[in-house]
Protein backbone atom coordinates (compact mmCIF):
# COMPACT_ATOMS: atom_id res chain seq x y z
CA UNK A 1 0.00 0.00 0.00
CA UNK A 2 2.71 2.09 1.14
CA UNK A 3 4.63 2.01 -2.25
CA UNK A 4 1.35 2.54 -4.32
CA UNK A 5 1.17 5.98 -2.46
CA UNK A 6 5.27 7.08 -3.36
CA UNK A 7 4.37 6.25 -6.83
CA UNK A 8 1.81 8.68 -6.85
CA UNK A 9 4.00 11.09 -5.16
CA UNK A 10 6.73 10.39 -7.41
CA UNK A 11 4.56 10.80 -10.50
CA UNK A 12 2.51 14.14 -9.60
CA UNK A 13 6.54 15.34 -8.54
CA UNK A 14 7.42 14.61 -11.89
CA UNK A 15 4.43 16.91 -13.44
CA UNK A 16 5.21 19.63 -11.06
CA UNK A 17 9.03 19.39 -12.03
CA UNK A 18 7.91 19.52 -15.81
CA UNK A 19 6.05 22.60 -15.48
CA UNK A 20 8.78 24.18 -13.60
CA UNK A 21 11.08 27.05 -15.09
CA UNK A 22 14.46 26.14 -15.03
CA UNK A 23 15.35 29.54 -14.03
CA UNK A 24 13.29 29.20 -10.98
CA UNK A 25 15.10 28.37 -7.49
CA UNK A 26 12.61 25.74 -6.80
CA UNK A 27 14.06 24.32 -10.24
CA UNK A 28 17.17 22.34 -8.68
CA UNK A 29 15.19 21.42 -5.40
CA UNK A 30 12.63 19.35 -7.60
CA UNK A 31 15.32 17.88 -9.38
CA UNK A 32 17.19 16.72 -6.01
CA UNK A 33 14.32 15.50 -4.54
CA UNK A 34 13.07 13.79 -7.41
CA UNK A 35 15.50 11.78 -7.69
CA UNK A 36 15.31 11.00 -3.75
CA UNK A 37 12.00 9.41 -4.56
CA UNK A 38 13.03 7.69 -7.54
CA UNK A 39 15.78 5.65 -5.26
CA UNK A 40 12.99 4.90 -2.54
CA UNK A 41 10.90 4.02 -5.79
CA UNK A 42 13.73 0.94 -6.27
CA UNK A 43 14.43 0.64 -2.84
CA UNK A 44 10.62 -0.53 -2.63
CA UNK A 45 10.39 -2.32 -5.59
CA UNK A 46 13.57 -4.37 -4.56
CA UNK A 47 12.81 -5.47 -1.12
CA UNK A 48 9.45 -6.35 -2.94
CA UNK A 49 11.04 -8.61 -5.26
CA UNK A 50 13.00 -10.31 -2.30
CA UNK A 51 9.88 -11.05 -0.69
CA UNK A 52 7.46 -12.45 -3.09
CA UNK A 53 11.25 -14.59 -3.82
CA UNK A 54 10.81 -15.71 -0.14
CA UNK A 55 7.70 -16.34 -0.26
CA UNK A 56 7.83 -18.66 -3.05
CA UNK A 57 10.01 -20.53 -1.09
CA UNK A 58 7.80 -20.89 1.88
CA UNK A 59 5.21 -22.03 -0.74
CA UNK A 60 7.56 -25.10 -1.82
CA UNK A 61 8.23 -25.61 0.88
CA UNK A 62 4.77 -26.20 2.86
CA UNK A 63 3.77 -28.21 -0.09
CA UNK A 64 6.32 -30.69 0.97
CA UNK A 65 5.14 -33.40 2.55
CA UNK A 66 7.34 -34.24 5.81
CA UNK A 67 10.19 -31.73 4.86
CA UNK A 68 13.25 -32.37 6.51
CA UNK A 69 14.34 -30.14 9.20
CA UNK A 70 17.78 -29.46 7.01
CA UNK A 71 15.54 -28.36 3.99
CA UNK A 72 13.57 -25.94 6.23
CA UNK A 73 16.65 -24.92 7.99
CA UNK A 74 18.47 -24.20 4.41
CA UNK A 75 15.78 -22.25 3.54
CA UNK A 76 15.23 -19.86 6.35
CA UNK A 77 19.57 -19.41 6.06
CA UNK A 78 19.20 -18.30 2.29
CA UNK A 79 15.90 -15.74 3.12
CA UNK A 80 18.07 -14.02 5.85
Amino acid sequence: MFHIHVLHIYFAHTEIHKYTDKKSTDYRNLELAQSDLKDVTTHINEDKRITDERMVLFEIMNDIENCPVSVLITILFYCS
